[in-house]
């Protein structure tokens, strides 16, 4: 089956059309994958003004519409909106929609327009069966100004209710919602409704002919008695063939189709400089830390407060600090006091101590109260950040390095000379990628730059040219003090996976190869009609096999092989075989006969279910597959 993705679906633009006071001619499919805008956008046009157009029948909804659809879905779950996670749900949602259309259409299954109504308002079964989600749409034009619902407005009612009004009103502040209810929600609710009815009757084998079940089912039972002689390849010695490079080349290029790139990738070398705090740094940070203690009075009033056992100093001074996990309060005892802190030089003032420096952090102690044995301390503490002078120094290094070379090779090289970089090669990343080890913050921007996207997209991705990249290198920021140098070191775009990275595979398939020549040949050397002859030139046990199976068509010696199975069934009875090739080694049969049950109706419903599952199986394995076929472009990466 193919599913058709049209690499040019506008998102905006089908949003503008919307909005805008145009006259579009927009036939069915209109919003979706056969109208040719563009799946996935990540420019902006200015808003649209004027007067919406109505359009018929949109069955598939853009970009923009989704986002905003599933933007309120999670706003009235108060779930978590994740630029990344919605586009990987619209993905697979448009991928689904736009296969099972498809299967729609193959079999002409059409909805009339009261069936599509019902899919959300309930017109044919009862406005009490409308979805709930969308009832807040309808309310205002339910309800008379005491809030009571009218029980004659039902669905179709409303309908034509919501398009008079909207089409009249232009003035009312509940009228974008409403567009939004008309040209986002309602279409795409119904065209979701479609696909999920659809689906159903077909999970429930609606469409499925009598004599399909009936052929499943004698399939299912049918069995072979019967014997076989199995010689695995792992018999011959990977000494005994010899594979050269140019039988490997000339298989590579004859078979081509069997190793497609499915997965774009780049392979980049980077270098992560960290702005290192100097002496003066630290120093400058001591000194913050003690102005913040002895100008703030706030602080010290709430330290003499002691009620709830200090706990408003206690929020306070974690409200005050970078690292709030470490506030808490400390019980220092007096010997520890004179051992370890009573060397903290500490002049201005009786109620607290340090500064103390530990792991980046310079820490002031807060002295709550004394006991005659013990101190009860709280920490309040700030990150030792790099000044802007040491950021800049950082910022230079960095820059000399981008332009100290034009070549990994002379990257390396440079890469030698310094000290506190952190070096990372030869690392594959995606299109699809979102975090990049040890610069997580700017990953996304890396991946777009990597992948040839421009900075600044203000054209439809139709007139977009992406960069060529490849042997070049940028300077990026990983937050305010970091900086890390990407360079570019291989692109793998091609069609087909290059020689080299399937050349093992390659291998061991010749490999199989040449060992099932080699026993055939063995076999023919040694051939004779009768089983027991054969078996014993050969030195190999004679399988004997009782009810086989057709459809489990797993063998004892040899596993699971289809193939073998397929060739076994299909041989006149008492006639020994030429040899056959299967997945693991090669065979003789000799088929003693089959037994088929025959197929009544009775027998038919009782495997109907165990039949259709195994359908729906294989139809959502050829979604996926298909989803992920070299007809679909995925324009994910130019969104986030």
């Amino acid at each position: 089956m193919y599913l058709f993705v049209d690499p040019q679906f506008d998102a905006f633009k089908t949003i503008s059309m919307v909005f805008s006071g145009e006259k579009n001619e927009l036939s069915l499919n209109s919003y979706g994958a056969s109208n040719g805008y563009q799946l996935y956008n990540s420019y902006e046009r200015p808003s649209s003004r004027g007067g919406g157009v109505f359009i018929s029948e949109p069955e598939e909804i853009a970009m923009q519409a989704h986002l905003s659809y599933l933007d309120f879905i999670q706003q009235s779950q108060n779930a978590t909106n994740t630029n990344k996670r919605n586009l990987n749900l619209i993905w697979d949602n448009f991928c689904q929609r736009s296969f099972i259309k498809k299967e729609m259409e193959s079999l002409e299954f059409n909805y009339s327009s009261a069936e599509k109504i019902d899919l959300i308002k309930g017109t044919i079964t009862g406005i009490d069966n409308a979805a709930p989600f969308f009832t807040t749409w309808w309310k205002a034009l339910r309800t008379n100004e005491g809030g009571e619902v009218n029980p004659e407005i039902n669905g179709k009612v409303l309908e034509d209710s919501i398009t008079v009004w909207t089409e009249n009103s232009k003035e009312n502040e509940n009228q974008g919602n409403y567009l939004n209810y008309n040209f986002i929600f309602r279409p795409f609710h119904i065209s979701n409704n479609e696909i999920n009815r659809f689906t159903s009757l077909y999970n429930m084998g609606t469409f499925a002919p009598i004599s399909y079940l009936e052929k499943e089912y004698i399939d299912s039972k049918k069995t072979l008695d019967g014997k076989f002689i199995f010689i695995p390849f792992r018999d011959i010695k990977d000494s005994e063939v010899v594979i050269n490079e140019d039988e490997m080349l000339s298989y590579y290029k004859l078979n081509k189709e069997n190793f497609l790139n499915d997965n774009p990738s780049r392979v980049i070398d980077y270098y992560i400089f960290n702005a290192q705090p100097t002496e003066e740094d630290v120093e400058l940070a001591k000194n913050q830390i003690v102005n913040r203690y002895l100008n703030n009075k706030n602080l010290e009033t709430l330290r003499l407060d002691t009620t709830n056992q200090s706990r408003d100093l206690l929020n306070f001074v974690k409200k005050s600090s970078n690292n709030k996990e470490e506030v808490s309060f400390n019980n220092i005892s007096i010997n520890d006091w004179n051992t370890k802190y009573s060397l903290i030089p500490n002049k201005k003032s009786e109620n607290y101590f340090g500064p103390i420096v530990e792991n980046n952090i310079v820490k002031l102690g807060i002295i709550v109260s004394k006991d005659t044995d013990s101190l009860n301390v709280l920490f309040i503490n700030q990150d030792i950040n790099p000044s802007p002078n040491t950021t800049n120094d950082n910022f230079m290094r960095a820059k000399d390095f981008l332009y100290s070379s034009t070549d990994a090779k002379g990257y390396d090289l440079e890469s030698k000379k310094l000290e506190n970089v952190i070096i990372k090669k030869d690392i594959s990343i995606s299109n699809l990628d979102e975090n990049i080890s040890g610069i997580e913050s700017s990953s996304r921007q890396i991946i777009r730059w990597a992948f040839g996207i421009p900075d600044n997209i203000n054209v439809p991705l139709s007139s977009i040219k992406t960069e060529e990249r490849l042997g070049t290198a940028r300077r990026f920021k990983t937050d305010i003090f970091n900086q890390v140098v990407v360079y570019l070191k291989e692109v793998n775009d091609q069609e087909f996976k290059s020689y080299e990275s399937v050349k093992s595979q390659i291998k061991k398939i010749l490999l199989e190869k040449k060992k099932g020549e080699l026993v055939v040949k063995k076999i023919l050397d040694n051939w004779s009609e009768d089983m027991n002859e054969l078996s014993k030139d050969l030195n190999k046990k004679i399988e004997s096999v009782s009810n086989f199976s057709y459809s489990t068509a797993n063998f004892s010696v040899a596993g699971n092989d289809h193939g073998a199975t397929g060739y076994f069934f299909s041989l006149d009875n008492n006639q020994i075989s030429q040899p056959y090739i299967g997945e693991r080694g090669v065979f003789i049969f000799e088929n003693n006969g089959i037994k088929e049950n025959e197929a009544n109706i009775e027998n038919i419903i009782s495997s109907r279910q165990a039949t259709l599952n195994k359908v729906n199986s294989e139809f959502n394995q050829n979604l996926l597959q298909q989803s992920k076929s070299g007809d679909i472009v995925d324009m994910r990466h130019m969104s986030f």
